[in-house]
């Protein structure tokens, strides 16, 4: 059994929209009674019991978990009904607002688009590198910040060409001197 996904930041309110899938990575059936999860704070959640089949992924909305995540520096844990570590994932960093943060299909840790009780998707940070940046908390990107720089700058040298144009003594103050 391991974690599959889990969303910490999601699009808007966060609380009661977080939720954890777990997948069934073994061969056989795994029973859920006694199995909990623990956040950063350490705090643990029993899991609703349930017979996960192998290949099969379940889920735990928020509402039912009623354990919180935070949007940077936060971890999971999954612990089996012995106490013993099952899974665990951890991420460093702001958390990407509308995210999850799972397996790849080379099992290794990413964010994704969020599949809720599905195949977890691609990673998503390819996608976001293809344009070279990733948006910062104001919402600009560096890029915007140039375009808007450039254009402010193109018009205020519009503006002072208009009213150089426009008056006589500043015409002649650019053109022929004092």
């Amino acid at each position: 059994m391991q974690i599959s996904e889990w969303l910490p930041n999601p699009t808007g309110k966060d609380s009661g929209n977080e939720w954890v899938e777990l997948f069934n990575n073994e061969e056989v059936a795994v029973n859920l009674t006694g199995w909990r999860i623990e956040n950063y704070k350490k705090i643990e959640k029993k899991l609703s019991a349930a017979e996960v089949l192998p290949g099969e992924r379940v889920l735990f909305l928020g509402k039912s978990l009623g354990i919180t995540f935070r949007n940077q520096n936060d971890s999971l844990r999954l612990i089996d009904g012995s106490g013993k570590e099952v899974d665990r994932g951890s991420f460093s960093g702001e958390a990407l607002e509308g995210y999850s943060y799972g397996r790849d299909s080379k099992s290794e840790w990413t964010w994704l688009r969020p599949t809720p009780g599905q195949l977890n998707s691609e990673s998503a940070l390819p996608h976001l590198a293809d344009v070279g940046y990733v948006k910062n908390e104001s919402g600009l990107i560096m890029s915007d910040f140039i375009i808007m720089l450039v254009g402010a700058s193109i018009l205020i040298v519009c503006y002072l060409i208009y009213t150089v144009r426009q008056d006589d003594y500043l015409a002649k103050l650019f053109t022929e001197g004092d």
